[in-house]
């Protein structure tokens, strides 16, 4: 096996409430923009094309 390093920083929040906090760590990673995946099988299809 070659050599290599992997980094995958993650947080990943739980809770009732917890879709508040989006903005905030949107924010905080440096991001402007959220996809969010309800229905993974109308994701693939319009990606598909």
């Amino acid at each position: 096996m070659k050599d290599f390093n992997y980094y995958a920083p993650t947080e990943v929040v739980f809770g009732e409430q917890s879709e508040e906090q989006v903005a905030l760590l949107v924010k905080k990673y440096g991001g402007t923009k959220v996809l969010k995946a309800e229905d993974m099988e109308a994701i693939y299809k319009m990606a598909r094309g």
